[in-house]
C-alpha cells in the first residue's frame, strides 16, 4: 500500500498522481487500502469523521457559491483522506520508519541506475526500456522512459544548462519531485536518529540521492529543515558554522544560475506575464495570488472552470503548492491547513518524544513553493497526523499504548 503510494510519483500517465482517482495505479492503491482496513479491523474515529464533515461543509459552500457541482472533486478528497487515515492506523507508531524504509530501498535502486546513466546513458536507456511502463501512455515530452522505480528524462544523455551531471529523477517524473520526497525520508530518519551519521546508512543514501537530483527545491527544503532542527535543539554554534556551507551550495551552477532563471526578472503583474513561454515558479505564485484575490474567502473549490486565469489563457499556472492552496481553496482552508500542520508536528513530537517533528513544517512549506505535494496521501497522513493519530482499541491512553510501536521503530537500523 505504501509502496504503491510512492511509485505514483513516476513519470507515466497511467500511474502518475494518486490524486487522480481515475488512474489504474490509484485504483490498486485504494483496493489495497480497503483490504488493509478490513483485515486490520480499522475503526474510523470521531476525528476522521470531523475531517470529512469540514470538507463536505466547505464543498457545500463552494457549490452554492459557484452555482455548479463537481462530483469528481467531491469524491476525490474523501478518498484521499480515507487512504491517509488507513495508512496511519495500519502502521501505528511504525508510520515514519516504514516511510523511511520504503524510500531507502527506492533511493538505493535510483542511485544504482543513475550511476549507470552517468557512466553509460545508452546502457541505462536499454535497461529502463526493457522494463518500460510508460509507452504508449507517456505524453510528457520531458520523459524518455520509465520503469516505475526509475525515470529517464528526455535529456538523459547530458547534464543540461545548469547541472554538473545528468539529474537523478528516481521513481518520480522529474528530479525535483524525487528530491522533495528524499527530504521526507531524511525527516523520518531524523525522527529516529536525530541527524546522526553514526551507523546510519540510510542517511548517507538519502544525502547522496538528494545531491544527485541537483534540485534547488529539494536542497532548500533540506536546508530549511536542518536549520529548524539546529534551532529547536539549541545548536546555534553549528548553525553559524553552517553558513559557509549554505553559501557554497547556493553558489553551485545548478542552484545559483537556475535560481536566477526561476526567480530573476520576474514580472509581478499578471499583465506582464508572457503566456507564449513556459511559466516559471515565481510567475506561478504571482498568477496564483491574482487568482486568490478574485476568490479570497472560499477559493475555486471544485469549480476549476471558474478560474479567472484559465479564462485569460493561463491553462496550467497553478502548479505551485502554496499558490494552489491559496487560489483553489481560499483563506479559510489555507488557515486550517497551517493550523493542522503545526498541530500535527506537535502530535508527532509527543508521540515520538522529539521536537524534531517541527522540522516537517519547514520542509513541507519549502517543497510547496514548487510542488503541490500537500494533496498527496503520503503527505496528507503527515500534515493531518493530529486528526489521524493511530488509535489502539480498548485503551485509556493512546500515546502510552503506542509507545511500544514507537520504541520498536526507533530501534530499527
Amino acid at each position: 500500500m505504501l509502496c504503491d503510494g510512492f511509485v505514483c510519483w513516476n513519470g507515466d500517465k497511467i500511474h502518475k498522481r494518486i490524486s487522480d482517482i481515475t488512474t489504474v495505479g490509484n485504483g490498486v492503491a485504494f483496493l489495497l487500502a480497503i483490504i488493509v482496513a478490513i483485515r486490520g479491523r480499522i475503526k474510523f474515529s470521531k476525528s476522521y469523521w470531523t475531517v470529512l464533515a469540514i470538507f463536505f461543509f466547505y464543498g457545500l459552500l463552494t457549490t452554492i457559491n459557484n452555482g455548479s457541482i463537481s462530483p469528481l472533486w467531491l469524491t476525490k478528497w474523501p478518498l484521499l483522506f480515507t487512504y491517509g487515515y488507513i495508512l496511519c492506523q495500519s502502521l501505528k507508531g511504525r508510520l515514519l520508519v516504514t516511510i523511511e524504509q520504503v524510500l531507502f530501498i527506492l533511493c538505493m535502486i535510483a542511485i544504482g541506475l543513475w550511476l549507470v546513466q552517468v557512466i553509460s546513458p545508452n546502457t541505462a536507456l536499454s535497461i529502463v526500456k526493457r522494463f518500460e511502463f510508460s509507452v504508449p501512455f507517456a505524453e510528457d515530452a520531458r520523459i524518455e522512459a520509465n520503469m516505475l522505480v526509475f525515470t529517464l528524462n528526455a535529456n538523459y544523455t547530458y547534464a543540461g544548462d545548469f547541472f554538473i551531471l545528468p539529474r537523478n529523477a528516481g521513481f518520480a517524473w522529474e528530479a525535483g519531485a524525487f528530491g522533495s520526497l528524499v527530504c521526507v525520508g531524511i525527516f523520518c530518519n531524523m525522527m529516529r536518529k536525530e541527524f546522526s551519521f553514526t551507523k546510519n546508512i540510510p542517511l548517507y543514501v538519502f544525502v547522496v540521492a538528494l545531491l544527485s537530483t541537483q534540485s534547488t527545491t529539494a536542497l532548500s527544503a533540506f536546508v530549511v529543515g536542518f536549520i529548524i532542527w539546529l534551532l529547536i535543539n539549541k545548536k546555534l554554534n553549528y548553525a553559524i558554522l553552517l553558513i559557509p556551507f549554505i553559501l557554497w551550495v547556493y553558489s553551485l551552477p545548478f542552484v545559483s544560475e537556475k535560481a536566477m532563471t526561476e526567480y530573476g526578472n520576474v514580472s509581478y503583474s499578471i499583465d506582464l506575464v508572457d503566456t507564449s513561454h513556459d511559466i516559471n515558479r515565481m510567475q506561478s505564485l504571482v498568477l496564483s495570488f491574482y487568482e486568490f484575490k478574485q476568490h479570497f474567502i472560499l477559493g475555486l473549490g471544485g469549480d476549476a472552470g471558474g478560474s479567472v486565469l484559465i479564462s485569460q489563457g493561463f491553462e496550467s499556472a497553478l502548479f505551485s503548492g502554496i499558490g494552489e492552496l491559496l487560489a483553489r481553496y481560499g483563506i479559510i482552508i489555507t488557515i486550517l491547513f497551517f493550523i493542522a500542520l503545526l498541530k500535527s508536528c506537535k502530535s508527532m513530537s509527543l508521540m515520538y518524544n522529539t521536537r524534531t517533528a517541527y522540522c516537517f513544517s519547514g520542509i513541507l512549506i519549502a517543497i510547496m513553493f514548487s510542488f503541490s505535494f500537500w494533496n498527496q496521501p503520503i503527505f496528507i497522513c503527515l500534515w493531518l497526523y493530529c486528526m489521524f493519530e493511530p488509535v489502539i482499541q480498548n485503551t485509556s491512553n493512546n500515546r502510552m499504548n503506542n509507545h511500544y510501536y514507537v520504541t520498536q521503530a526507533k530501534s530499527v537500523h
